[in-house]
């Protein structure tokens, strides 16, 4: 009975402390700066699926969650976006500097 109720507890302590599920990246972002440019993270079985607005038309790439950040390849190497918890805001990084995208409410 006591190795079934802290099975249950480390479950619930899990839950609560966070799973590093992703969750906070699942959305509609948009750039402030041009609002022509989109984002769109969604679930792909365990990884994700982001697909990016522009005027020139929309693509998508599949991305994996590494360590909090979610990543991706973009031909040249890896793309990590950071989601930043103070702000609420998705950082991407751009050539020189990063991109800073809000969420759609």
């Amino acid at each position: 009975m006591k190795k079934i109720i802290t099975l249950v507890f480390v479950f619930l302590m899990t839950g609560c402390i966070g799973n590093g599920s992703g969750d906070e990246y699942i959305g509609k972002w948009i750039n402030p700066n041009d609002a022509k440019r989109t984002l769109e993270i969604s679930r792909n079985g365990e990884n994700f699926l982001i697909k990016e607005g522009s005027p020139s038309g929309s693509s998508s790439v599949a991305a994996v969650l590494k360590e909090g950040l979610l990543e991706f390849s973009n031909g040249f190497g890896s793309v990590k976006l950071s989601y930043v918890k103070q702000n609420g805001t998705l950082l991407v990084p751009t050539l020189f500097k990063a991109t800073e995208y809000q969420k759609v409410k």
